[in-house]
């Protein structure tokens, strides 16, 4: 029974994410490296033309929403981009996506005209 209440807690918490684009990133920067994958996660979605939302998961409104994204990833890194509430990964995943032409296919649906 708790497990199925702390689904449904983390359900709740990423409803109002759904169909959407989200990059989970802190803006408690503890190391220069974090800030630079996070500035090419930005780079990297504009450049595709992808609109997101960026919860920053130091926040202590945005707990739940973090926890949550990091039980779908199964991983506590920044930054992360999810679609729709599934994880498509962090720097280096959506770099070697985009190197391989295949981020089209990710964000398909999602990118700006």
């Amino acid at each position: 029974l708790a497990g199925n209440r702390l689904h449904s807690t983390m359900a709740e918490a990423l409803e109002p994410y759904k169909g959407k684009v989200v990059l989970l990133y802190t803006s408690y920067v503890t190391n220069q490296l974090f800030e630079v994958h996070y500035r090419q996660v930005q780079t990297m979605l504009a450049g595709l033309k992808v609109p997101f939302i960026e919860v920053d998961g130091a926040a202590p409104d945005m707990r739940e929403v973090r926890s949550a994204l990091w039980a779908v990833s199964e991983s506590r890194t920044y930054p992360q981009v999810f679609v729709d509430n599934k994880f498509v990964g962090d720097m280096g995943m959506l770099q070697e996506l985009v190197d391989a032409g295949q981020a089209g296919d990710v964000f398909k649906g999602y990118m700006a005209e």
